[in-house]
């Protein structure tokens, strides 16, 4: 997939970084500050470099807490919850990205389906259940993107509506789509764990015993299957 952070023709970090700092130094306005932090964490977030990326926002944060507008302090946050989210801090991500979905402006980081998507896959894992359905599953923004995308659709209502079997299919094209991507890919293994271990101990949840022939009718999966899962 297209780079969602694209690298400068030249990609000098430490010039970069002297640049800006120069530019800094000689402005007054928040605003402009921020820019240039937020300028640099995207060089640093191309380079894969997230510790660098996390001292910037904490300098844009310091600067933020002074003053700046209302439009780029929510860009910070988006900022930063792509930073939680490539560190494997999912629980943070999730809530971060459903705060970030209706305000959505920072368009130089991701097209807004892909915030979507980073808001569905994290809340899916994380969140509870009543937090899942008001902020992502009857959010009027995740509903319009999922309009148009009936594997995301059939993922959370299915989650939420406890129809196990056609939700493992769609858990399927969703994992597909989380291994193909740049943040999300090198924690696909462990996101997909997160989502069915929320599954199965949502269907368990009622019962005080259930065999597993009932379970893996329910997930349309074999028997086998389950037994594996649940062992693991």
């Amino acid at each position: 997939p297209p780079h969602p952070f694209p690298l400068p023709s030249l990609g000098d970090r430490p010039a970069a970084a002297a640049a800006y700092a120069a530019a800094e130094a000689k402005t007054a306005g928040a605003g402009q500050k921020l820019d240039a932090r937020l300028a640099l964490a995207r060089l640093d977030m191309a380079r894969g470099d997230w510790r660098g990326v996390r001292g910037e926002l904490a300098a844009a944060g310091a600067i933020a807490a002074k003053g700046g507008d209302w439009e780029r302090r929510n860009r910070l946050k988006v900022y930063g919850a792509l930073a939680r989210l490539a560190t494997r801090d999912l629980e943070g991500a999730a809530a971060a990205l459903v705060e970030a979905v209706p305000t959505f402006t920072a368009t130089e980081l991701c097209p807004y389906a892909t915030l979507v998507l980073y808001a569905a896959t994290t809340g899916a894992a994380c969140l509870p259940r009543p937090a899942l359905k008001e902020s992502v599953v009857d959010s009027p923004e995740v509903r319009a993107v999922a309009a148009g995308d009936p594997a995301l659709a059939s993922f959370l209502d299915d989650l939420h509506g406890c129809d196990y079997a056609p939700f493992m299919a769609a858990l399927a094209t969703m994992a597909d789509r989380v291994a193909a991507d740049r943040l999300l890919a090198p924690h696909a293994r462990h996101w997909a764990r997160c989502v069915r271990s929320v599954a199965y101990s949502q269907f368990l949840e009622p019962y005080r015993a259930v065999t597993l022939d009932a379970m893996a009718a329910a997930f349309g999966v074999s028997p086998a299957f389950i037994d594996a899962e649940l062992a693991d």
